[in-house]
């Protein structure tokens, strides 16, 4: 069974599902011009997001939802399984020289999206802790983070109903006494910075 790649996207206005509405989406082609039976996807202007690393204790930088437009051809049910890969394009970048800012973990949860209120149920969480991954730089330090992770079972989505979403919750710290330095999430026009690789059908 061959994979999807669904590439994470910023939109230059939201993409509004029932009660869901986010500029952040994960979507099979680099630059669609629509999405399957969904209203056209306007175009992209944003190639990052960014936060402040501002604590010298871990702490949630960005955490963005990603509401993933169904692969081409599936209008009713969607359905995904077996061996997963998820990865990130990160960029840090330390507030002054000789001092340190640490990426230190990514938890990313696989959700339904209900239709009628937006609510999340998590489908499956994975946690995964770096060490080793920093900056002791003012110019940017590229990183990245990918993990491969499977379900157990495939997980069936009723397209009428709900849709599939991919939480990002970035964690990292400034050594202790630095001034703040930044985080970056790439998801570069025309590329596949950011994405999950997923057998879906």
């Amino acid at each position: 069974m061959s994979k999807s790649l669904l590439i994470t996207r910023i939109l230059n206005e939201n993409f509004v599902y029932g009660a869901t509405s986010t500029p952040y989406v994960m979507q099979e082609d680099m630059l669609p011009d629509d999405a399957n039976d969904f209203a056209a996807i306007p175009s992209v202007d944003i190639d990052y997001l960014t936060g402040t690393i501002a604590s010298d204790v871990s702490a949630e930088i960005i955490a963005p939802e990603f509401l993933v437009i169904p692969p081409k051809g599936l209008s009713e049910e969607l359905v995904i399984s077996g061996i997963f890969e998820i990865c990130a394009r990160i960029g840090l970048t330390s507030g002054q020289a000789t001092k340190t800012v640490d990426l230190d973990k990514i938890v990313t949860t696989i959700s339904q999206v209900d239709k009628v209120t937006g609510a999340l149920t998590a489908i499956k969480t994975i946690t995964v802790l770096y060490t080793g991954k920093t900056n002791t730089l003012i110019t940017e330090r590229i990183l990245s983070a990918i993990h491969e992770d499977s379900f157990d079972a495939p997980v069936r989505i009723s397209l009428t109903d709900t849709l599939l979403s991919v939480g990002m919750s970035i964690w990292a710290h400034k050594e202790t006494g630095a001034l703040d330095g930044s985080l970056r999430l790439y998801m570069e026009r025309g590329s596949a910075d950011t994405y999950l690789s997923a057998s879906i059908w």
